[in-house]
């Protein structure tokens, strides 16, 4: 649907913009003021400024209430302005992207946001190629203290391969809802089941708790590190591996 309103020429709307903020030269602003007068749509944006400006001061409440019409005395501006309609725009553009910031932060964290079965699928059937390779205990239990701050160990002696660590924000998952602390081991079991191991601070990253018909996922904490085993398999074959170092 287009929009029925005339368009109002750029360097007409700097100048109310000026005149909203008193920063036109008296001429100007004399001849900008007969314009209005005669234009009811010029009348009705210069009103509208002024409505933004009201909402904004009061925190957004009761915009809607204030009706415009072209009938606005154009003539009463408010004679003391402590910020300009710029400064309140530009303070208000920066209001919403860190709202949006904030929103992001806050679905990453606290279980805002659940690890979902189409990204575990992917993980599982993508090229499973590790970006560290663990094939050692020292290495494994090294590697869990560097970035969880907690020793893990896990058994290597057994049909179960540990291949190593992949990270979720590699196309799965963004880094700002992953985090750094939140790690994948990759895993083969016996038979050649394809297994991934999520390892994250608890509380950190919820992780649905419907998964694919498919899928199944078993879940264990070792001193406030939750692990979430995923794979085809009914039963763990990881986490049986794992203990306090």
């Amino acid at each position: 649907m287009t929009d029925p309103r005339p368009t109002i020429p750029d360097d007409e709307l700097q100048q109310l913009f000026a005149y909203h903020d008193g920063e036109l030269a008296a001429d100007d602003a004399k001849a900008l003021e007969a314009r209005l007068r005669q234009s009811p749509e010029l009348a009705r944006e210069l009103e509208a400024l002024r409505i933004a400006e009201d909402g904004l001061r009061r925190g957004f409440e009761g915009v809607g209430d204030v009706a415009i019409t072209p009938e606005v005395d154009v003539l009463r501006v408010h004679p003391f302005r402590p910020l300009p309609m710029r400064a309140i725009l530009a303070l208000a553009a920066a209001i919403v992207v860190l709202g949006v910031a904030w929103v992001a932060v806050q679905s990453g964290v606290g279980g805002g946001r659940a690890l979902q079965v189409a990204q575990m699928a992917r993980v599982l059937d993508g090229d499973f190629e590790p970006d560290v390779v663990c094939d050692t205990p020292e290495k494994f239990l090294d590697y869990t203290v560097d970035r969880f701050g907690v020793p893990i160990t896990a058994d290597f002696a057994t049909p179960v391969a540990l291949i190593g660590w992949t990270s979720l924000d590699d196309g799965y998952l963004s880094a700002a809802a992953a985090g750094e602390h939140t790690r994948v081991l990759l895993a083969r079991a016996d038979a050649g089941e394809r297994v991934i191991v999520v390892f994250r601070p608890a509380g950190h990253l919820a992780i649905e708790e419907t998964m694919a018909s498919d899928l199944h996922r078993h879940t264990r904490t070792i001193r406030g590190i939750a692990i979430d085993e995923i794979s085809t398999l009914d039963a763990p074959v990881v986490l049986p591996l794992l203990g306090e170092g």
